[in-house]
């Protein structure tokens, strides 16, 4: 398309400086290129959003396939086959489908590259045809093409046959809109599948989960029991083993007791230590009374013996040389009785 404008750009100008055209027809000509130009440029656009849009799709058909298939893996059982081999059947006809996009995409980047090239090549005639635009006004110097100049009709079959590619152009862009609008309806219900396997799995991992922690509390509880079962085996094995020891015990003393002996030489030594206990606890006793007994009475300076408290009848001085007693005489000090219950009632002053 450049390379066309470009071109065209030059013959005009070559034309119009000949006399061979009018303004009005190189305004109209400048107008149906400028045209031509703007409607080529949006159809390039929408072709690259379409293709990145078609990049996306096969994206989520590859994310929408493996969510698909462990979804299979881990409900299995759930889903019947009719439904999952049409999920696939659909899934292939989006496959099929992309695969059908995908090669218009790369036969569209090769135009388009092919395209680019020719314009970075003719960069510097379009410079000069955008010059030779601006000054169809005014006489300028130019050098002449050696090549053949086409006529008004050509031109317009140029023009005709531009618009018819552009025409094309624009009719597989729908193509492509509408591959990708049915790409996005058949990957919308594989989305929904895919979600509600999501969810299903979500839900068997949680009941896996409260399985797992039944079972290791079970296997808890279990060793728990076990431990305990242990202890009272072992307990009831010495407690048998006891029973056994008194029931042969028990023998040994029977036949003693026929024979006249005492039941058991342990036993007759047990009693034998136990009378000694008794008796000397009894003998402790007595002798504990005999010395209580002794305690109440007290010796007087006469030589006689008195339950009495002994009250003293003579004191130490404190600045004699020589401490002796001296007897207090008549004047002894006096000792008062323990104070009454009814004290209680008297206040002290």
């Amino acid at each position: 398309m450049v390379l066309y404008g470009t071109a065209t750009s030059l013959v005009v100008g070559k034309m119009f400086t000949e006399g061979k055209i009018n303004q009005a027809t190189v305004s109209k000509l400048k107008a149906s290129y400028k045209l031509l130009h703007d409607k080529w440029k949006r159809s390039q656009e929408s072709e690259i959003k379409l293709l990145s849009e078609a990049k996306r799709c096969r994206a989520e058909l590859e994310r929408l396939q493996v969510e698909v298939e462990s979804a299979e893996e881990q409900s299995n059982v759930e889903e019947p086959d009719s439904e999952v081999s049409a999920l696939r059947g659909q899934l292939l006809g989006a496959y099929n489908t992309l695969h059908a996009a995908e090669e218009r995409e790369h036969k569209t980047q090769h135009e388009l590259q092919c395209r680019f090239r020719r314009r970075v090549s003719d960069k510097g005639l379009s410079e000069a045809s955008d010059r030779t635009l601006e000054s169809v006004n005014r006489a300028a110097d130019f050098k002449e093409l050696k090549s053949k100049v086409p006529s008004s009709v050509e031109l317009l079959k140029k023009v005709e046959q531009l618009e018819g590619n552009l025409a094309e152009r624009e009719r597989q862009l729908l193509e492509k809109e509408l591959l990708v609008e049915q790409v996005t309806r058949l990957t919308k219900p594989l989305g929904e599948q895919a979600e509600n396997y999501r969810q299903d799995s979500l839900s068997l991992a949680k009941r896996l989960n409260e399985v797992r922690t039944l079972l290791i509390d079970t296997n808890q509880r279990i060793m728990a029991v076990s431990a305990e079962l242990s202890v009272k085996q072992a307990d009831a094995l010495w407690e048998k083993q006891q029973i056994k020891e008194k029931e042969v015990q028990m023998e040994r003393c029977q036949r003693r007791l026929e024979q006249g002996l005492s039941p058991h030489p342990e036993i007759e030594e047990e009693w034998r230590r136990t009378l000694r206990d008794k008796r000397r606890r009894q003998k402790d006793k007595e002798e504990k009374e005999r010395l209580a007994e002794e305690d109440k009475w007290k010796p007087l300076p006469s030589g006689k013996r008195t339950t009495a408290d002994i009250r003293p009848n003579a004191y130490i001085p404190e600045n004699d040389l020589l401490p002796l007693p001296k007897p207090y005489g008549a004047m002894a000090p006096f000792k008062p009785s323990q104070p009454g219950a009814n004290m209680r009632h008297f206040a002290k002053l």
